[in-house]
């Protein structure tokens, strides 16, 4: 009985548990007291709550129905504009300042001279940075079951919005992550400038595309467009990811490009890449065509030139 209640303790202490990597562990309980987590989680649910009471409000009251009219309550317009961007751009976008601490003094060095690799502490810190936006999301759960018990709110758009905002904190989150490797400030802010306007049209292209067929729905465009909305999130969030891995290389060979420049490049003509891959299928898996810059990208670095597997038997 005691090894059962020590087993279940564990699984519930992070700090105890191997359920997660050692890298998301650490960000996770850094995160939960970073100001970054805790403002923002504060003002979304006072937002939140003021602009469900005004609903129900409105509901039992009709001097309301100017307030209700100005602010589209109908449509729940502000609630989802509101959580969409502080869940999927303000919160991700703190990810923007992980790396310059590791970089600026050095411990992702340290960090590969242990087992983990460039990928484990990439993909540790987005984990961390991403399940505390998912983690905000589900404690408005709340607010979504009243809003449902109200009436006059359609669930399956509203599932499609829910969908939307944890695609976006995925990639956002990513490419605050990329952004974050660069140095000085003046190249991290060009470099966010192409990343964040590339992604923006590369990601338009496929989704608009299946927006536009929705018009007339069935069940073969609800499955293209679910294909195209997972494609195209894994696709830029893997891009962004691999960019930031390339830039912890320890070291390249004298005539070796780098890796990061190349990303840089794909930034460039990803819009153009993706636009032809919806022109050739049709629009109906224009997302497929943002997996391609990916795995080039991740063929061009698969060389992992670290010393943790010569370092850590000694």
């Amino acid at each position: 009985m005691r090894g059962r209640l020590q087993r279940l303790e564990n699984l519930v202490d992070l700090r105890e548990s191997d359920l997660l990597p050692a890298v998301v562990v650490k960000e996770l309980w850094q995160g939960l007291r970073r100001i970054g987590f805790v403002v923002p989680f504060l003002i979304i649910h006072l937002v939140s709550a003021l602009l469900v009471s005004i609903e129900l409000l409105y509901q039992g009251s009709s001097q309301l129905s100017w307030l209700a009219t100005q602010l589209d309550i109908e449509a729940f317009a502000p609630f989802w504009m509101f959580t969409v961007l502080v869940i999927g751009i303000v919160m991700p976008g703190m990810g923007v300042v992980l790396m310059r601490q590791e970089l600026d003094h050095g411990n992702h060095e340290l960090l590969q001279l242990t087992t983990l690799t460039r990928w484990r502490i990439i993909l540790g810190k987005w984990s961390a940075v991403w399940m505390l936006s998912l983690l905000t999301l589900s404690s408005l759960l709340p607010y979504f079951l009243i809003r449902y018990f109200r009436g006059g709110v359609d669930v399956g758009e509203n599932v499609g919005l829910l969908l939307f905002v944890v695609c976006l904190s995925s990639v956002v989150t990513s490419l605050a992550l990329a952004i974050s490797v660069f140095k000085p400030l003046a190249k991290q802010i060009g470099v966010g400038i192409l990343f964040g306007m590339s992604t923006l049209i590369s990601g338009s292209i496929p989704l608009l595309v299946t927006a536009g067929h929705f018009a007339s729905p069935s069940a073969y465009t609800l499955i293209s467009g679910f294909i195209n909305l997972a494609c195209t999130t894994a696709g830029l969030t893997l891009l962004a990811l691999l960019c930031a891995r390339s830039r912890l290389k320890l070291k390249s060979h004298q005539f070796e490009v780098s890796a990061s420049s190349i990303g840089i490049v794909i930034y460039f003509f990803l819009p153009l890449v993706v636009g032809l891959g919806t022109v050739v299928t049709l629009g109906q898996l224009g997302g497929l065509s943002v997996l391609a810059p990916a795995g080039f990208l991740y063929l061009v670095d698969l060389k992992d030139d670290q010393p943790d597997k010569a370092y850590a038997n000694l």
